[in-house]
């Protein structure tokens, strides 16, 4: 497989089959340390129905009812106004929130690395209680835009979540030990 720069962080899309089967390249595979792989939640904090989910899948962020730019050709809401934009669903409208983040925390910090960067993502992510139920991610949580803008490197080891080269994974309390991989920070 082909290796990808140091500075790469691969943002996909988890997935809008409803289900835990694993979408391709996901952040379980050893070989793709450099993937976050994300499912789409609600305005109410709760996945979204279609929204894949599973050990292969990292965090949730907005996918549901986001609006989107559109052609305007094909632009038909039913208010006659074809003006380009229309509120669209999916894991796809989900993923470019991280990879947003992920790009203005590089560009805070031109130094870090593609896991640093990854470990401030998941290391920050919020926990809302409807973030629950029979769907889980790796990470049980939310992204949140601004934690990881604000974070150091000690602060990201002390929320629990650590960075080795093969993969990021939280320390949850309640969750049993070996919730995720189990790795360490350099500082």
């Amino acid at each position: 497989p082909l290796a990808p720069p140091v500075s790469s962080l691969f943002v996909p899309a988890g997935g809008d089959s409803g289900t835990s089967t694993p979408p391709a390249p996901s952040s379980s595979q050893p070989t793709i340390d450099v993937v976050i792989s994300v499912a789409a939640n609600t305005l109410f904090d709760a996945y979204a129905s279609f929204t894949s989910y599973g050990s292969t899948v990292d965090l949730a962020a907005p996918g549901d009812l986001i609006w989107s730019t559109f052609p305007v050709s094909l632009d038909r809401t039913g208010d006659g106004s074809q003006d380009g934009y229309r509120r669209m669903s999916g894991t796809s409208m989900a993923s470019p929130h991280v990879a947003g983040v992920a790009a203005l925390i590089w560009a805070q910090d031109t130094t870090l690395s593609s896991l640093d960067v990854k470990a401030r993502i998941l290391g920050s992510v919020d926990h809302p209680a409807l973030l629950t139920g029979n769907k889980t991610v790796t990470h049980d949580g939310r992204l949140n835009a601004s934690k990881p803008l604000l974070s150091t490197a000690r602060e990201v080891a002390d929320s629990g979540c650590s960075v080795s080269s093969t993969s990021v994974a939280p320390n949850v309390p309640g969750k049993p030990m070996g919730h995720g991989k189990e790795i360490e920070l350099d500082s």
